[in-house]
């Protein structure tokens, strides 16, 4: 967080307990770690190569994905991602 990509704010959500205020970090449109988009092979190459501190980003991406759906939350897009991902991994454990 202490690069600027991300950008704290205090939101409403919706729990089994009812409306809580909640800090959440959102992605900064207007930094240079924000990428639009990009195709998916070339976003997927970008996963698999990154690697950050507390882990490889296709880790992230995976647990991110896990955790929004068990939380009810539907992302397509992530889970799509996520699941070529994990396709790679257990290819890799194959060989």
């Amino acid at each position: 967080m202490t690069t600027g990509a991300y950008l704290p704010r205090w939101l409403n959500c919706l729990t089994e307990e009812g409306r809580v205020r909640a800090l959440v970090f959102v992605i900064n449109r207007n930094d240079s770690a924000y990428v639009r988009a990009l195709p998916e092979a070339q976003l997927l190459t970008v996963i698999r190569q990154a690697r950050g501190r507390y882990g490889s980003c296709t880790e992230y991406v995976v647990r991110t994905a896990h955790a929004l759906h068990a939380a009810g939350i539907r992302d397509a897009r992530l889970e799509a991602l996520a699941h070529r991902l994990q396709m790679d991994q257990s290819a890799l454990n194959e060989t």
